[in-house]
């Protein structure tokens, strides 16, 4: 199943399944050839991919339950009706993501503290060199 919208403000029905997209808003129907070509002629875009079980009419529930926040409802339906297969991948990707966000913020913890280190040093010797300049040596004797 695939959730779509209609590339205009037309309505297309599949012969074959006899599912309807309708003209507005996002539509979730069967992955057929009928579909798939109207995603090829753009007639149709694909918004997200779910598993067999979904239906249009859980497809509304969740925008009804969103209250029509089409974002919230896309990733709900999505976390409801995983693809098989996807669940996994998504998982893998989200550690990798997890992974590179934890280096990042340990590289840029480094640099703060090297270059806090660095600034310290220069500051110190900038110090001595202030006491070694107001020094005065007098002669003994």
């Amino acid at each position: 199943m695939i959730l779509v919208e209609t590339a205009g403000n037309f309505q297309l029905m599949d012969p074959m399944t006899g599912a309807v997209i309708r003209h507005e808003g996002y539509t979730c129907v069967p992955n057929s050839s009928f579909i798939g070509q109207r995603i090829a002629l753009n007639q149709a875009h694909v918004v997200a991919e779910v598993n067999n079980d979904a239906t249009d009419a859980d497809w509304r529930d969740t925008v009804e339950q969103s209250k029509g926040d089409i974002e919230l409802a896309i990733a709900a339906f999505v976390a409801e009706f995983p693809v098989q297969g996807k669940t996994e991948e998504a998982a893998k990707l989200k550690a990798e993501a997890d992974e590179a966000a934890e280096a990042a913020r340990l590289k840029a913890e480094a640099d703060e503290a090297a270059r806090l280190k660095a600034e310290a040093e220069t500051k110190a010797k900038a110090e001595a060199e202030a006491k070694g300049r107001g020094k005065l040596s007098l002669p003994k004797g």
